[in-house]
């Protein structure tokens, strides 16, 4: 799959200069071997998983070019989208977070940007469950950004499978916050970076598909995958809350999540209380 995203880029690409920097969070599957091998690129192996955010400001760190460009793996480019991320840029501003409409394989539109997540838009998460009983076309927050035809509309935050920026907002702002491992962690860095005045813009023209999760090992429901959930949404609405919204946020989802959880692992429901 990463293969596959890799080849997209050399393939469609054009009329612009740049470089591919692959950050391998410490695969065991044959992929240090494989991408060694390719000269295109500039490969990083990682010793330990670092995590999404912080394996992306390894790469940042080393990259050379004027503007960033973050891709998730398990995506494919079919159209010169970098190109036209760098044109649309270089003629609207630099200080700004650009993102593309992406659609699965099947062609249908996928999450691609959304308000930033308040309390509120969390809580209202966990009741997915309990809603989609009574109303089959019930869906989580940030599905709730729907598709348009306008060349570009300011959102909350783009996600960060495909994040376009200037090079001098990964120097102002130190890139995603390290302490999250996974989820969340485009958020959190857009959410910070509005303090500066940096905003967030979804454009169309780049084509860019994302099989989402396709990266990911861990296809269906684990506890491991519950637990790294659990860890980013608290330290997400701890950092940018009091501690009393904290508080009164960790009793309120506890409530929420506890049938669920208790159902699938009872042993997991002490995670909530810690």
């Amino acid at each position: 799959m990463t293969a596959e995203c890799i080849d997209s880029i050399f393939d469609k690409t054009d009329g612009v200069d740049f470089e591919v920097i692959l950050v391998d969070n410490a695969s065991k599957d044959g992929s240090k071997e494989y991408f060694e091998k390719d000269s295109r690129i500039r490969y990083v192996y990682n010793n330990e998983n670092m995590g999404f955010g912080r394996a992306n400001n390894v790469g940042m760190k080393l990259a050379k070019g004027e503007y960033l460009f973050l891709l998730n793996s398990d995506t494919l480019l079919e159209n010169n989208a970098v190109k036209q991320f760098y044109d649309y840029a270089q003629k609207q501003g630099k200080n700004a977070f650009y993102g593309c409409w992406l659609k699965n394989g099947e062609g249908k539109r996928v999450h691609s940007c959304a308000r930033i997540p308040s309390i509120k838009d969390i809580l209202y998460n966990s009741t997915y469950t309990f809603r989609k009983i009574f109303d089959k076309t019930a869906t989580y927050f940030c599905e709730n950004t729907p598709y348009t035809d306008e060349k570009c509309i300011k959102v909350g935050y783009v996600t960060g499978a495909d994040m376009f920026l200037h090079r001098s907002i990964f120097e102002k702002t130190s890139g995603f916050d390290e302490n999250i491992f996974m989820y969340y962690e485009d958020a959190e860095w857009q959410r910070r970076a509005k303090c500066l005045g940096i905003e967030s813009f979804c454009i169309n023209g780049p084509e860019i598909v994302h099989l989402v999760g396709g990266s990911q090992s861990e296809k269906k429901w684990t506890s491991a995958k519950f637990k790294r959930g659990l860890k980013s949404r608290f330290y997400y609405v701890c950092k940018g809350n009091s501690f009393a919204k904290y508080l009164l946020f960790r009793i309120a989802f506890f409530v929420l999540e506890f049938p669920k959880t208790f159902v699938r692992n009872p042993k997991l429901t002490l995670e909530l209380l810690k």
